[in-house]
């Protein structure tokens, strides 16, 4: 446990310091898994929203603030005054302070100026990131005055990070206030934006998510909570037709060669949403799934009434545009085995099997092969058969369906409405015990279900073969047992006979027999689900990965797909490092939950009653005759109503620690490591991604700065590339000692296609890299004219917002570029094309300022302009800047005559050619917009 030096939290202080006259006196502070951030990096202090917390006595309070104050300005949506402007002026005073500069404002005028945000401020964001603040200058101004006494205080490492109750509820951790803002500023394109960064399947989520956010909403202590899944629906659905969101190839950044492949086993939520984001970065992704049909328990499991099929269709043929390939009748076990994978190619396996077999009952008479015994899941199937017109079986009589979940609720509404005389549903608990979904029991209750509480099965009673009843017994609670539910138990002499036909298990469900065999090398848990790592989600087997329902047990949907995502993360990591990635947002929730940090059961504000807007329904007696789907979309009226309930309860902490966080990755090469071989221990040969196709390489080296232990291995004679700056010439180079490391941002040598592992992530990090020299020019033509306009991939970083030189994917070393730039210019004068055209530079559109005298600049200089492209009458240029300046960018256009040139883009400005085009009268593409 963390001890903490001194400190304020909900108003209690905390002076632990040798010397201070509360030092001894006070109760020690249990704070949980605080002592360090990420591996060998110490946490000194802590800030957020109810207070501060100080480990390290030397900490400067003047540069923590500022760093609280700086991410409330950056995050700040600018609607009220307090927040927008106070935040700015209390950083601005902070950063002269804590450099020793004079400050605008006295220590005085911040303290009221942090008042005033804490008590008028609209949202979140205002009220509460100044908190800290206040609680250092009411108890401890004299530490912040002897700061400023000393002088300049050095910047410290640490990160800040913003979120909010609903945010932190969500397993897939979707930002909520940010997508409803986007929904009250009339852009539901946007809202839908955030949703996809998450997860693919924002449709089928609007209609069966189980709102584990919304009963984290704060608003529910005024009123009702937000309808946060209403609104995500609202979103999802009006992207329809010419409306609709394109998925492509193009939305891949960084595609990987064609060797880099992961396996999926099964196409439920879990393996689509793996899919999903793997495919995003670059990977080639398979999906083996055993039934005809993606889409797992959501597909079969779920009835139309609540999930429409065509729309979960729509949501897993996302996959399939991106480039991912489903492989229907395909299972596990069966038709192929985890060796078959391994042994074809695939880099890393993601298992998504689900649990797709019913458990029984145990009670007395219990035999599946008896006629009307079904399972739930098996019921759900037959349903699923029904709806589709495959199968005819309706149902007679009166059905009983045991459980309390929302597969019972299911099984028990599909039921009624394949012609079921009455249904009975059976609970052992309380309705307030049933992990269904409330609204899903209301429903039930408006159709005409009937619900037996505390009520269980003791035998079941069969003649020749068929059921006719099921004998029942009444329970009663007992004493709560820890900190679980209370226990029931019998209550002796209420055993009771209820009649039925058809008895529908849907108790639980499990791994079906036979999916995973002995020889695989997967290892089960007590409950017969697959035993993974927390942290990674990595199984017994390198290289094989689980989530979803076959690893943690019957679950939700948006578990499942929150697992896809930690899954694509982990296997992009092991691909690429041999272990997973540190995430530092994901260190920041970890240590909010363990300490219990953000409160949920307090408003700050006032607030004007305001009742939530409710999905329109069709009539309990009219639907519960049909599968159409029950709940309608609401309006654009309702979703802005509805909208404008949140509180925008964003909270913002942050960090102080010893070093460098490490962004993506890991801080440093650990001491004495190796990078991972290219052979897995599997056997299978496996190649680094971003590496090149066999061609000359050259091996590129520099200092890990987060690490002093290690040294930068001396440089060759007569090369220049340990000390190579960004926009100079290197001199000769030879391939330095390994190991060879990149970091992005602080290297730039002109012979680096890509940081192997920065250009995915975005990332400060280090990572092994490999470069290749030149092909020809026609190569190099012939790659850009594939892959230009179509995909806006910035040659060297993999991004189109990234540092550096458009090109072609294969570089063009700075010592070469020259003699390539004016043969590819010849060419374009003696013959225009497209190809030879694009094979010229093009700057990045988020590139740092560099001079015309670097060595690609000057290679344009030095060059033709190309000839006009066949089909358009001339290059013409509106420049921003002129030819001598030190920021060369300037907005190309192409002339409409007779057709545009699909290739308008952000060039250099280059020689004369600075007047403005009357004849362009088309946009700059946004594919190339600055």
């Amino acid at each position: 446990m963390a001890e903490v030096s001194y400190g304020a939290w909900d108003d209690a202080v905390f002076d632990n310091r040798p010397g201070s006259p509360a030092s001894g006196q006070n109760s020690p502070v249990e704070l949980v898994d605080l002592e360090q951030f990420d591996p060998h990096n110490r946490i000194r202090a802590f800030f957020g929203d109810r207070g501060f917390f100080v480990f390290d006595p030397s900490v400067s309070l003047v540069d923590a603030l500022w760093r609280q104050m700086a991410e409330a300005a950056a995050q700040s949506c600018g609607k009220c005054t307090p927040c927008r402007m106070g935040t700015v002026l209390v950083r601005d005073a902070l950063d002269a302070l804590r450099k020793g500069k004079p400050s605008a404002l006295s220590l005085d005028a911040i303290k009221v100026l942090a008042e005033q945000m804490t008590a008028t401020s609209m949202c979140g964001v205002g009220r509460t990131c100044a908190r800290s603040l206040l609680a250092v200058f009411r108890h401890f101004r004299d530490q912040v005055e002897a700061e400023l006494r000393r002088g300049a205080q050095a910047e410290q490492h640490g990160m800040a990070y913003m979120t909010a109750p609903c945010i932190q509820a969500c397993p897939s951790r979707v930002n909520v206030p940010r997508y409803i803002d986007y929904i009250r500023d009339g852009m539901p394109a946007y809202a839908l934006g955030v949703i996809l960064q998450k997860y693919p399947m924002a449709a089928t989520c609007g209609r069966v998510c189980v709102r584990f956010c919304e009963m984290a909403c704060r608003r529910k202590l005024v009123d009702e909570a937000v309808g946060i899944k209403t609104l995500k629906r609202y979103v999802a659905d009006l992207q329809t037709g010419n409306q609709a969101l394109g998925f492509g190839r193009d939305l891949i950044a960084n595609p990987l060669s064609l060797n880099m492949r992961v396996a999926v086993v099964g196409a439920g939520p879990a393996g689509v949403s793996c899919a999903y984001h793997l495919l995003l970065r670059g990977y080639s992704v398979d999906i083996f799934e055993a039934l005809e049909e993606a889409g797992g328990m959501a597909a079969i499991g779920i009835p139309s009434y609540r999930l429409p099929k065509d729309v979960l269709r729509n949501e897993t043929d996302i996959i399939t545009a991106l480039g991912g390939h489903f492989l229907f009748g395909q299972r596990l076990g069966r038709d192929f085995t985890i060796d078959d994978l391994q042994a074809r190619g695939y880099q890393a396996i993601f298992l998504a099997i689900g649990c797709q077999e019913g458990a029984q009952l145990g009670v007395e008479g219990e035999d599946p092969t008896l006629q009307g015994y079904k399972s739930g899941i098996r019921f759900l199937l037959e349903v699923h058969e029904y709806v589709a017109g495959t199968h005819t079986g309706a149902l007679e009589g009166d059905v009983i369906v045991v459980g309390g979940g929302n597969v019972a609720m299911d099984c028990a509404r599909s039921a009624l409405r394949m012609g079921a005389a009455r249904v009975h549903v059976v609970y052992r608990r309380t309705r307030e015990d049933m992990p269904a979904d409330h609204e899903e029991v209301d429903a039930a209750i408006a159709e005409g279900i009937e619900f037996h509480f505390l009520t269980n099965p003791l035998r079941i009673i069969a003649e020749d073969g068929r059921i006719t009843g099921v004998e029942v017994t009444t329970m009663r609670p007992t004493a709560a047992v820890g900190r679980g539910r209370r226990n029931v138990e019998p209550v002796p002499g209420t055993g009771r006979v209820l009649p039925c036909t058809t008895l529908i298990a849907a108790i639980g469900q499990q791994i079906e027999k036979g999916t995973l065999l002995t020889e695989d090398g997967i290892k089960l848990d007590r409950w017969n689900c697959v035993e993974v790592t927390t942290e990674d989600l990595s199984t017994s087997r390198k290289g094989v990965f689980a989530g979803g329902d076959c690893a943690s047990g019957p679950s939700t949907l948006i578990h499942a797909m929150a697992n896809g995502l930690k899954a694509a993360r982990s296997i992009d990591g092991w691909i690429r490092d041999g272990r997973a990635l540190f995430e530092p947002r994901a260190r920041m929730r970890a240590i909010l939950n363990h300490n219990k940090m953000i409160v949920t059961d307090a408003v700050e504000e006032p607030v004007k009653p305001q009742y939530r807007v409710h999905h329109p329904e069709l009539d309990p007696d009219t639907r519960k005759q049909m599968f159409e789907e029950v709940e309608q979309t609401i309006s654009a009226e309702q979703a802005y109503h509805e909208a404008r309930r949140c509180l925008r309860c964003y909270r913002i902490y942050s960090v102080i620690t010893e070093r460098k966080i490490a962004n993506g990755a890991w801080p440093c090469p650990r001491p004495n490591s190796k990078p991972r071989s290219t052979a897995a221990s599997s056997g299978v040969t496996r190649t680094r991604p971003f590496s090149p196709a066999p061609a000359a390489t050259t091996s590129i080296s520099r200092r890990c700065a987060n690490c002093p232990t290690l040294t930068t291995p001396p440089a060759p004679a007569g090369s220049a590339w340990s000390k190579s700056a960004p926009g100079t010439r290197p001199g000769p180079r030879s391939s330095p000692p390994a190991p060879p490391w990149c970091r992005r941002g602080s290297w730039s040598t002109p012979a680096v296609r890509r940081c192997g592992k920065c250009s995915a992530s975005r990332s400060n990090c280090w990572w092994p890299i490999t470069t290749r020299t030149a092909p020809p020019v026609s190569a190099t033509a012939a790659a850009i004219s594939r892959t230009w306009p179509s995909s806006s991939v910035c040659g060297r970083t993999g991004f189109s917002t990234a540092h550096g030189w458009w090109r072609a994917r294969s570089t063009i070393p700075h010592r070469r570029w020259s003699a390539t730039c004016s043969a590819a210019s010849a060419a374009s004068a003696a013959s225009p094309s497209a190809a030879t055209a694009r094979a010229l530079m093009r700057w990045c559109n988020r590139a740092p300022a560099r001079t015309p005298q670097s060595p690609c600049a000057t290679a344009w200089h030095s060059a033709t302009r190309p000839a006009s492209p066949a089909g358009s009458a001339s290059w013409s240029v509106r420049p921003e800047h002129s030819a001598s300046a030190t920021k060369l960018t300037g907005r190309w256009r192409c002339s409409t005559t007779p057709t545009p040139s699909p290739w308008c883009s952000l060039l250099p400005q280059s020689g004369s050619g600075s007047a403005r085009s009357s004849a362009c009268r088309r946009a700059p593409m946004s594919r190339a917009r600055s």
